[in-house]
C-alpha cells in the first residue's frame, strides 16, 4: 500500500511511502525525474517551460485515495495537485454533485489537519478548489505562482 503525508506546516514537505520520496519547495525537475516516482510518471501537459506530470500510482491518506500531479516551470516546482479518487458516497453525501462533495471533503480534511480550509505558510499555501467549468475539484499545494 502506498501512502502520503499532507504537507508539513513548517517545511512544506509531502512524503510518499514506502519509497520515502519527499516533494518539497526546493525540489528540482531534474531531481524529480531521477526518482522512482519521476521515472514512472507520465507527462500531462508540456507547454514551453511549463510541464506537469501525473504520478503512476495512487496514494492513500486516511481512508481516501489520491491522484497526484506535479507542476514545474523549467526546474522550479510550482505546485502539487491532489485529486480525490475515492467515491464520495463512501462519506454519505448524495444530494450534491460528486465534485462538490469531494470539495466538501477536501475542506473538512484541511480544516482537521491545519485548522482552516485554505492555510498559508512561509513556504506557500494550500488551496481547496472546485472548477465548475472543468468539472473537478482538487487540493493544490502551491509553492510558487506561475
Amino acid at each position: 500500500m502506498k501512502t502520503l503525508t499532507f504537507p508539513d506546516p513548517t517545511s512544506g514537505s509531502l512524503s510518499l511511502r514506502p519509497s520515502g520520496f519527499v516533494l518539497h519547495p526546493n525540489l528540482s525537475r531534474s531531481a524529480f525525474l531521477a526518482s522512482q516516482e519521476g521515472q514512472s510518471a507520465s507527462i500531462n501537459v508540456a507547454n514551453g517551460p511549463y510541464v506537469s506530470y501525473a504520478l503512476a500510482d495512487r496514494y492513500i491518506h486516511g481512508e481516501d485515495t489520491w491522484i497526484l500531479q506535479i507542476f514545474f516551470r523549467d526546474e522550479d516546482l510550482l505546485s502539487v495537485e491532489l485529486t480525490l479518487d475515492s467515491p464520495p458516497d463512501a462519506h454519505g453525501w448524495r444530494e450534491r454533485s460528486e465534485e462538490l462533495q469531494k470539495k466538501d471533503l477536501q475542506d473538512h480534511l484541511l480544516q482537521s489537519i491545519y485548522g482552516r480550509a485554505e492555510p498559508t505558510f512561509s513556504w506557500g499555501r494550500i488551496v481547496s478548489f472546485y472548477d465548475p467549468r472543468a468539472g473537478f475539484s482538487s487540493i493544490a499545494v502551491v509553492y510558487r505562482d506561475p
